[in-house]
């Protein structure tokens, strides 16, 4: 969140905090004489305060944001609520009124871990991502330089299949193979550009590099099913 935004925030839980101590106050002549009174307006003003913090320490919006924020408005209301029914039917059960309390924070408190887990989780599978399509893109666009190079030889349909081999893979996570598939390019491109090669010697190459796509392929199906 902007460092104004963040202002306005805090002032406005200030604002806020402030008002409900008041209207407690006002509609309670003696707030602290009666202990389910002062007990509701301190879980009010922690709920109200946990709101409030949680406004300060989110950065932008998002979805994981807008569900940190709903789960500290509906314990909100739920605690306002509990402390009406309280204060109007059970005015000598505090104990009562204490526990349903510390429960709804618990529960409040593991909604927010879980929320807090998937949105980590989904940024990690994210950067994971997008790692895998940085390196397969590199690895993709020298195949293509490869085949424009030396199209209409010999070798032109074994890069083409290498080619599509990793057009058609799975850019969804790193396995590690990338970085090997990356060096084997490397090395038939050392052998391409030298004119007096042995043509086995590339053909063994270009079979190489597509037994480690496949073997990455293997490797992703099985990612997957660990996934699920």
């Amino acid at each position: 969140m902007v460092d104004k935004y963040k202002g306005i925030a805090a002032i406005s839980g200030v604002l806020v905090m402030l008002s409900t101590a008041l209207a407690f106050y006002l509609l309670f002549e003696n707030l602290f004489d009666v202990k389910i009174q002062w007990i509701s307006l301190l879980f009010l003003l922690l709920s109200e305060a946990i709101l409030m913090a949680k406004f300060l320490l989110i950065r932008k919006q998002t979805i994981i944001a807008d569900a940190h924020i709903s789960s500290s408005v509906i314990h909100i209301v739920l605690v306002f609520l509990a402390a009406v029914l309280f204060i109007v039917f059970k005015e000598e059960a505090a104990k009562m009124f204490i526990l349903i309390n510390v429960v709804g924070l618990s529960v409040l408190i593991i909604a927010d871990l879980l929320i807090y887990y998937t949105q980590c989780h989904t940024a990690e599978n994210g950067g994971e991502q997008m790692d895998a399509q940085k390196v397969l893109y590199h690895c993709i666009s020298q195949v293509q330089q490869l085949s424009l190079r030396h199209k209409g030889t010999s070798f032109y349909t074994d890069l083409c299949r290498i080619e599509e081999l990793l057009k058609y893979s799975d850019n969804t996570a790193i396995t590690g193979v990338e970085t090997k598939i990356g060096e084997l390019i490397s090395e038939l491109s050392t052998l391409l550009s030298n004119e007096n090669v042995d043509s086995a010697l590339i053909y063994t190459k270009t079979n190489d590099i597509a037994a480690t796509i496949q073997e990455r392929t293997a490797q992703m199906k099985h990612i997957k099913r660990g996934k699920y």
